[in-house]
């Protein structure tokens, strides 16, 4: 069995072999075609599509990777919408190796690898300076870029040379460009991170020294607070975040009541935002008590001092006396006494010192506006239908039917009541502080259904592309295989069965050889003996008269 299938499967072949030579070159030819546009079939159904290899770089820096690509002979494009350059994708890494061996990043921005390019003997220190500047410029944008929600990132950074001269010296400042993508925003926290990033990276420089901007020319850093209108922005965003912050508090003590879009509230909060310093001084007069006390008392007796000028004159003796004058003596001959006291008392008073702070926020108001929806009950409505068909002249007979509707029934004074005590409750209202609340039922209006975003077309997305592609092959190879090289097979399987039976009718046609074969073996034994008695009569008759013969093969001839 295994020698008929074999013989079986080289039946085309042999049937080939008894083809012109040049129909049997044709035919290898067109076999060989097939077979390769089939294999390229395959090939391209499997193969990946082009990715970007470098994107946001100037025109300098692609003619050097566009040079690269072409010497390293890899196939590449560019996006005429982006300019980014396009290679493809099994070949994205061995085009980043090419790249990197000659010193070129895929970004445009250009890091420490700036630092590894040789330097002349002539460089001087100011060039060494700018370009360790720019390594690190290239290195914050990169790391900023790699962040979510930025395209983007270019540094640029002011450090002042270094003096030893302490007036001369200047602080380094640093700012930060942002290209953020379409419909993204940054918040507070993150613009944050980004300074503190810069900010550390570089010596000296001071979080307050960086200004990070976004591509629409807003300034998303606050660090300074000398200004005047970034303080006001910073009390309008802390009376925001109040009124949010007691909305919030409303929604979660209404909404598992009213139900969930049943009702609104607004908070406006009225902030003080003045800072007020007191120091005050307080002495206890009532309770006073003796720090300290001093007494001089002072006594003297004896003759008198001698008084006068001091000087010659008063060291002069005394003239001659005579009768009209009275000496010294006689009038101060009594005893003389001089007497003096002094007291002092210090007392010592309670003191009080008091510093007094106002906080810088305070709330001076609150109103509070609150509405709420309608609510749903099932009422019961009566239907009247008519039950018979009424004669002519007749009044028809109709059923009542009670059914329950959900309607929108508006709520009692008393709900309302309950609403606004919960309100104020709930936000600390103080009607010293003079606190309004106010809380309403009004019927909502239904919004309009809004029509769902159509999906994109699943004939233009990525993935569609791929999955076509490789159904094509398969389809131009299954067609290939059985439109083309099975019919070609089978018309020279056919041929050969003119020349050579088939293997199921092999054992039957061997029988049948076998019958045909016997009787035309009798059939020429017959022939064979016919022959030799004719040969036998023609030799006699040569014999008997050749004359005779002889003029009956002249005639044969000269018939011909």
């Amino acid at each position: 069995m295994d020698l008929v299938k074999v013989d079986n499967v080289n039946k085309p072949f042999v049937a080939m072999t008894a083809l012109p030579i040049i129909r049997q070159v044709g035919l290898l030819v067109g076999l060989a075609a097939s077979i390769a546009i089939g294999i390229y079939a395959v090939l391209w159904s499997q193969e990946a599509g082009f990715v970007p290899l470098a994107s946001n770089l100037p025109a300098r820096e692609t003619s050097k990777i566009i040079s690269i690509l072409q010497t390293a002979a890899l196939e590449y494009k560019i996006d005429q919408a982006s300019g980014n350059v396009l290679v493809k994708a099994s070949e994205l890494q061995n085009a980043k190796l090419k790249m990197a061996a000659e010193g070129i990043s895929a970004s445009a921005d250009v890091g420490y690898e700036l630092l590894e390019e040789e330097q002349g003997i002539s460089t001087s220190q100011f060039m060494e300076n700018v370009r360790y500047q720019r390594a690190v410029q290239g290195e914050l944008s990169r790391t900023i870029s790699s962040m979510t929600y930025i395209k983007s990132a270019r540094v640029h950074l002011a450090i002042p040379k270094q003096t030893p001269f302490i007036r001369s010296k200047r602080k380094s400042s640093a700012s930060v460009f942002l290209d953020l993508y379409s419909g993204r925003q940054l918040n507070d926290e993150q613009v944050s991170s980004i300074v503190s990033l810069v900010a550390m990276s570089i010596p000296n420089l001071r979080i307050e020294n960086v200004a990070v901007i976004d591509n629409k020319g807003r300034l998303l850093s606050s660090n300074k607070k000398e200004s005047g209108v970034e303080l006001s922005n910073t009390q309008l965003k802390y009376t925001r975040k109040i009124e949010n912050d007691f909305a919030s508090r409303i929604d979660n003590i209404l909404l598992p009541i009213v139900g969930y879009g049943k009702m609104k509230a607004q908070v406006v909060a009225n902030i003080d935002f003045d800072q007020i310093e007191k120091t005050r001084e307080e002495f206890d007069s009532e309770q006073p008590s003796i720090r300290s006390e001093r007494k001089v008392e002072e006594q003297s007796t004896g003759n008198s001092l001698p008084i006068g000028i001091p000087g010659a004159l008063s060291n002069q003796p005394p003239g001659t006396a005579n009768k009209n004058t009275k000496t010294l003596s006689n009038r101060t001959s009594g005893p003389p006494s001089r007497n003096s006291k002094q007291s002092t008392l210090n007392y010592e008073l309670n003191k009080t010192i008091s510093h007094t702070r106002y906080s810088a926020a305070k709330i001076r108001r609150l109103t509070v506006a609150v509405v709420v929806d309608n609510k749903l009950e099932l009422i019961e409505q009566a239907a009247v239908k008519p039950v018979t068909k009424p004669a002519e002249g007749a009044e028809p007979v109709v059923a009542a039917a009670i059914k329950k509707v959900l309607t929108s029934v508006p709520r009692t004074e008393a709900e309302l009541v309950s609403f606004t005590t919960l309100v104020k409750d709930a936000i600390g209202f103080n009607a010293i502080r003079g606190d309004r609340v106010n809380v309403i039922n009004v019927p909502f209006v239904k919004p309009e259904k809004i029509e769902a975003i159509p999906d994109i077309p699943i004939w233009k997305q990525d993935w569609v592309l791929d999955i076509a592609k490789q159904a094509l092959g398969i389809i131009f190879v299954l067609y290939l295989v059985f439109g083309i090289l099975r019919p070609v097979m089978r018309k020279l399987a056919t041929h050969q069965e003119v020349i050579i039976p088939d293997e199921e009718q092999n054992e039957a046609q061997i029988d049948e050889d076998q019958v045909t074969l016997s009787e035309e073996a009798e059939q020429q034994k017959k022939l064979l003996d016919k022959h030799e008695d004719n040969l036998t009569i023609a030799k006699s008759m040569v014999a008997q008269d050749p004359k005779l013969v002889a003029q009956v093969v002249k005639n044969w001839v000269s018939n011909e």
